[in-house]
């Protein structure tokens, strides 16, 4: 597995996925009014703030924060039963980072 770091500032210079591939997610650890979250690995998907591709977007359904790292390893026949989305067939990256 091959982690790619995110840095949600610095996102024009990095690698990123597919739009709306599924992919692996490390998601920071955060703190709440209430309590702290630990770090997380959940799946997701990159969308483009209405259609912007100046506005890279992590969805991370049921769970909330910033995302560190992705990590496309789940394959071209991964889907989950109870998601409406389907896995695209092609690995190319959205965006590269500038050599």
């Amino acid at each position: 597995m091959e982690w790619i770091d995110y840095d949600r500032e610095r996102w024009h210079n990095q690698n990123l996925p597919p739009e709306r591939r599924y992919v692996l997610l490390q998601v920071a650890a955060r703190e709440t009014p209430t309590m702290g979250l630990p770090p997380t690995v959940a799946v997701g998907y990159l969308k483009f703030a209405a259609g912007d591709k100046h506005s890279p977007h992590f969805i991370v359904p049921g769970v909330g924060g910033p995302v560190v790292a992705w990590c496309d390893c789940l394959g071209d026949d991964f889907h989950a039963p109870i998601w409406s989305g389907t896995q695209k067939t092609h690995n190319a990256p959205a965006n590269r980072r500038e050599e």
